[in-house]
């Protein structure tokens, strides 16, 4: 009786010390925690409790070997306790120790299958594993288990997320929101998976409230950078990118993302030290990548080929790289290894195009003569016509020759290339010998500038079409018919510097002689106005054209016109296939003139490039005004 009464006070003491720690620790009070724990075990060496709180004291603190010990302890006293062999395995993971941890975790759920915060430590190992299948099966087991409970929803939200699988993953940050709408992670894991689906207001709303919540974080704060950049905000996603680099002076892609959004401003000095300090930092890849891309929009191809050669040789791989290379050799004019590069173009992720996926071996060029050549479209319509172009001599080394196009072109392309045959789609035209993507056709043709010869002029509009353009241009007033194109179709925030608006061609509204003609192919009627209003010039359309998809009448109009000014478009390789004269404003960033004043493709387009160090459009355009002032002038153009 004596020793049993002893004992209960022992216990109690211990029970009481423990209840005791436990209150201060819920107060933050850990040393006085820390304290009352060792004192329990002091008196009751055996009480699994004290170890399993002291773990849980250590892990507080970071300090994972000693939480380990301890939980080890626990599991040693009581072995089927579920919650001390997840605590356990949660402590092996922290050390890197994950097929120990996974083995207690798998044990844990054994012991207890409805124990949905085991499940959750099995499914971070298996993250950390990179076994993301395996880990997205095990919390969703901790979600059915425990279906309120925050910490399995943001957990399976962060596994689908790693696997792609952002309407999922959405759904579970939204959940795990509900349940716990303070948790940092759970706004910023949102943001990511509403960036992922285009949903750019979402993503900013979630980032920003992540922001709110927790400190600067400058992974966070450059995802909103990004969404605000993307949304045409520029000014405030160079604060917000300013605020990154505040937060993570150190990171590479704070500076990388900075200089991109500097760029984007057309504050092109700024943007270069952003990636020097990012390739500093860090010279791998994309920094390396950014500064090449730089260099070549400023003309300085030599220090862009430098840099994308050193991103490619951390690594041989590096498909952003090899394709920015290849952008680089081909515009200063090395075409041999540039056609090279540029077959990487399948694989990397600013290339909008896709890979080859046709059963038949690809051409290997010029010695091979004989038998049935699929030539199929890719990448954009521009780029499609500039390629077109070289389907003549295509056409004379005795191939047969069935070429796949956009459905806008069959007619246009099939009457200009009576040799080819000319579809929309494959349809019934059963095997071939061989396949060969448009864009490596110059590779095999058109090895080195000097190899361009001719005109160029190889598209030849429908002759009724022509008339009836014809007879609408001689309706206007006297002058030179000159039609106009300022920006492509595509246009985005990071592109917007490439293209002058109407505003920066104030110096062509000034030209005598010039009536205009638009050829601009999208909506466009106030800045058309505004042109008027301020300058009293009027740019001539006729409403109910189709200037985006009938190229069947594009072709025809821009025939009949006697010039054309126009940024890098699909009317500035229209205009150069009908060869019609061209005035073309480059930003520096056009690849395919490969460094030449004309453009060897068509040349009858003659090239004005801004100079090293222009930000603004107005002085090239100046250039173009006075070109062709004299060329209206009866002087040469």
């Amino acid at each position: 009786m004596t020793a049993g009464v002893r004992t209960g006070r022992v216990r109690s003491s211990a029970s009481q010390l423990l209840q005791a720690g436990l209150s201060v620790h819920r107060l933050g009070r850990l040393e006085e925690a820390d304290r009352l724990y060792h004192e329990s075990l002091a008196v009751e060496p055996r009480n699994p409790d004290a170890h399993q709180l002291l773990g849980l004291l250590a892990l507080a603190q970071d300090q994972w070997v000693g939480a380990r010990g301890h939980f080890a302890r626990a599991v040693e006293l009581v072995p089927k306790s579920a919650a001390y062999r997840s605590n356990y395995g949660h402590a092996l993971r922290l050390l890197g120790e994950l097929g120990r941890a996974e083995s207690e975790l798998r044990q844990a759920v054994a012991i207890d299958p409805s124990f949905g915060d085991g499940w959750v430590n099995l499914g971070l190992v298996l993250l950390d594993g990179d076994r993301i299948d395996e880990a997205i099966v095990a919390l969703q087991s901790s979600v059915r288990c425990a279906p309120e409970s925050a910490l399995g929803h943001l957990n399976l939200g962060a596994a689908l997320l790693r696997a792609g699988c952002f309407a999922e993953a959405r759904t579970h940050c939204e959940k795990a929101i509900e349940l716990a709408p303070h948790v940092v992670v759970a706004h910023r894991n949102l943001g990511i998976a509403a960036h992922q689906q285009g949903d750019l207001d979402g993503a900013k709303a979630a980032y920003r409230r992540a922001l709110e919540l927790g400190l600067p974080d400058p992974d966070v704060l450059t995802n909103l950078g990004v969404v605000l950049l993307r949304q045409g905000e520029i000014d405030p996603a160079i604060e917000v990118h300013e605020r990154a680099v505040a937060a993570g002076p150190d990171l590479a892609a704070t500076w990388l993302n900075r200089g991109t959004a500097l760029q984007a401003a057309g504050r092109l000095a700024e943007a270069g030290a952003s990636f020097e300090r990012a390739v500093a930092i860090n010279p791998e890849g994309p920094p390396l990548t950014a500064l090449g891309s730089l260099m070549a929009e400023q003309g300085d191809f030599p220090g862009a080929i430098r840099a994308h050669e050193r991103a490619i040789a951390w690594d041989p791989d590096f498909a952003d790289g090899h394709w920015n290379l290849a952008l680089a050799l081909l515009g200063g004019g090395d075409l041999g290894r540039g056609w090279e590069e540029y077959e990487w173009r399948w694989r990397a992720s600013s290339c909008r195009t896709t890979g080859p996926g046709y059963p038949w071996p690809q051409w290997p060029g010029p010695s091979a003569r004989e038998g049935r050549l699929l030539v199929w479209k890719e990448q954009g319509l521009g780029d499609e016509l500039l390629f077109l172009s070289c389907l003549p001599d295509l056409a004379g080394l005795g191939l047969a020759v069935t070429l796949l196009v956009s459905p806008r072109l069959v007619s246009l392309v099939g009457r200009s290339l009576p040799s080819v045959k000319v579809v929309p789609d494959l349809g019934n035209t059963g095997g071939f010998d061989w396949h060969l993507p448009l864009g490596s056709l110059p590779g095999h043709l058109r090895p080195t500038v000097a190899a361009f010869d001719g005109s160029g002029q190889f598209l030849v509009p429908a002759a009724a079409r022509a008339d009836e353009w014809r007879r609408r241009l001689d309706r206007l007033p006297p002058g030179k018919r000159v039609g106009i194109c300022w920006r492509t179709g595509l246009l985005t925030a990071e592109r917007q510097r490439h293209y002058p608006s109407l505003i920066d061609c104030e110096a062509l509204w000034r030209v005598p002689g010039v009536v205009w003609v638009n050829l601009q192919y999208d909506e466009c009627d106030a800045e058309l106005g505004e042109v008027a209003a301020r300058w009293g010039v009027v740019i001539h359309r006729w409403p109910g054209d189709d200037l985006r998809d009938d190229l069947e009448g594009v072709a025809a109009l821009i025939a009949q016109l006697d010039g054309v000014v126009t940024a890098p478009t699909a009317v500035s390789s229209l205009a150069g296939a009908v060869g019609t004269p061209t005035w073309l404003i480059d930003s520096g960033s056009d690849w395919s003139s490969f460094g030449e004043d004309r453009s060897p493709w068509f040349p009858s387009i003659q090239v004005f490039r801004k100079g090293a160090g222009e930000a603004a459009f107005g002085p090239v355009v100046e250039r173009v005004a006075s070109d062709l002032a004299r060329w209206t002038a009866g002087g040469q153009g």
